[in-house]
């Protein structure tokens, strides 16, 4: 088990926690399916997609719904700094999907 922090964010306290292998190769299962989320969630905070706060933290989707992006960024520093391979990780595999779609965007 890794570590658990515990953190208050907007009045209230939330757990943020440091992935286990098992639970990076379940999320890696639920990018290869169809996500749930909006262009809220997926452009609001540079860099992370907030349904991804569902997996390292307490935190609901109606928990995320109320706070504001301050309040999303101090989880998700935490979590940050609590997985930092599972963001290499992610930043290797966006880096391997650009590359792959750009053949396919430079057609004549």
């Amino acid at each position: 088990m890794g570590i658990v922090r515990k953190k208050e964010i907007a009045g209230k306290e939330f757990e943020i926690k440091e992935a286990t292998v098992e639970e990076i190769r379940n999320w890696l299962k639920e990018l290869g399916g169809e996500r749930q989320g909006d262009v809220v969630d997926v452009l609001l905070i540079e860099g992370f997609f907030i349904p991804d706060l569902y997996w390292f933290t307490t935190i609901t989707p109606e928990d995320a719904g109320a706070m504001t992006p301050r309040e999303l960024q101090e989880a998700i520093t935490e979590v940050k700094e609590l997985n930092p391979d599972f963001f290499g990780l992610q930043t290797k595999l966006l880096t391997r999907w650009q590359e792959n779609l750009a053949p396919l965007t430079n057609v004549s």
